[in-house]
């Protein structure tokens, strides 16, 4: 297991962080290039901890295209998966893929690892652990229990598929999705029920995010080549609607399209967030749709956001954007080494988009990227980045 360097910087806080990790590799090295940084501030931007991730060799930490990457917990916990891209030299038994657990002040709880079966997605469970899925053959669904050891396992042979999203739901239960399928699991991991959709009821395209709904009902984000949508499902699994594509009411701009986030609007409706351009995600143009119960588009607006932002709804309405400038306020997704050091920025913008305040976060500045940001319920908001070690 590595030793983590978890330095106490901040204060407490009441959040639960969700981090994807992307990417592995079979390479043996000791050099460490890349730590994980996990920052929680309050509502107005205030960092309340700041806290380093550092195995001693090279971590990575990638957003991948799921949406679930920051989730509140009542027990104030926060979960961050990652990876070892090079396995060391030093100890080449040592697991690839690890996640930390840490509780409300910051402090390190536990770490679980695995070898090689990579996460895909991990959701909350209502003891204080969580759930972890994968695209494997054996270890496609695990549940770690509240003191980071493995509780039950689910083979991919049981759901009928190889989950790539799970989430958890107010009935502790939990949905685990593949493109085109579909699975629900109890407290116990005993599958309940399984889905199958034909192509035509749903787009063929990577399940990304599962997002549960008040209703029982859920919203399937997928991913289908630059043409990213949302089906919405009832309790009972059945489609209500497809937004079959985001094709724009006002202007359809060709090229790329993501979405960063995707949230209940009252009851029953869903609010996305979208990037969208011809470059990706250093466009830095937002559109921001929000769908009634029934699919119709209730309301359609677009503002700019910095190039490489991340972008999340604030609790108390408007949005919250993470970005990364140089010491001369210079945006980027990332600062190139023998630049001025980079600093991470929460950016406050009303309902309208725009701004009403720009906070620097973070006890130090670094070379940074941002990998995630999202509400800590109604109590701040915590951010993910991965930061150039300083000896690289």
């Amino acid at each position: 297991m590595p030793s983590l360097k978890i330095p106490v910087l901040g204060l407490a806080a009441v959040l639960m962080a969700l981090v994807l990790t992307a990417g592995c590799a079979y390479q043996a090295s000791d050099s460490n290039y890349q730590d994980i940084g996990v920052i929680k501030t309050d509502t107005e931007g205030a960092t309340l901890w700041d806290r380093t991730i550092d195995s001693g060799y090279t971590d990575a930490l990638f957003r991948m295209t799921h949406l679930s990457d920051v989730v509140s917990a009542t027990d104030g916990r926060v979960f961050v998966g990652y990876n070892l891209v090079y396995r060391p030299r030093s100890d080449p038994s040592m697991h690839m893929v690890w996640i930390t657990c840490f509780g409300p002040d910051g402090e390190g709880i536990w770490n679980w690892s695995v070898d090689l079966d990579l996460p895909n997605d991990i959701a909350p469970a209502p003891d204080g652990g969580c759930v972890v899925v994968a695209d494997t053959s054996k270890n496609a669904a695990v549940k770690i229990g509240p003191d980071g050891r493995t509780r039950w396992t689910v083979c991919a042979s049981t759901l009928s598929f190889e989950p790539t999203a799970v989430a958890s739901t107010a009935a502790g239960r939990y949905i685990v999705g593949r493109e085109n399928a579909l699975a629900w699991l109890d407290e116990n991991g005993t599958v309940i029920d399984v889905k199958k959709y034909t192509e035509g009821q749903n787009p063929a395209g990577y399940v990304n995010t599962i997002v549960p709904m008040t209703d029982g009902g859920c919203a399937v984000v997928y991913d289908s080549s630059e043409n990213p949508g949302v089906i919405r499902l009832n309790a009972g699994g059945e489609i209500l609607w497809n937004t079959s594509g985001l094709t724009s009411t006002a202007e359809n701009i060709d090229g790329y399209r993501e979405i960063l986030d995707v949230r209940e609007i009252e009851e029953g409706g869903l609010g996305l967030l979208v990037v969208e351009g011809e470059s990706g995600r250093d466009t830095g143009q937002i559109r921001d749709i929000v769908y009634g119960p029934d699919g119709a588009v209730l309301g359609e607006k677009t503002f700019a956001i910095p190039s490489g932002g991340l972008i999340t709804r604030a609790p108390g309405g408007g949005y919250v954007i993470a970005a990364v400038e140089d010491s001369k306020g210079n945006p980027g997704v990332e600062i190139p080494a023998g630049e001025s050091p980079s600093y991470v920025h929460l950016i406050k913008l009303n309902a309208a988009g725009h701004q009403e305040w720009d906070r620097t976060v973070g006890s130090r500045p670094g070379r940074y990227h941002v990998v995630s940001i999202g509400p800590a319920g109604a109590d701040g908001y915590v951010v993910i980045v991965g930061e150039i070690a300083p000896s690289s």
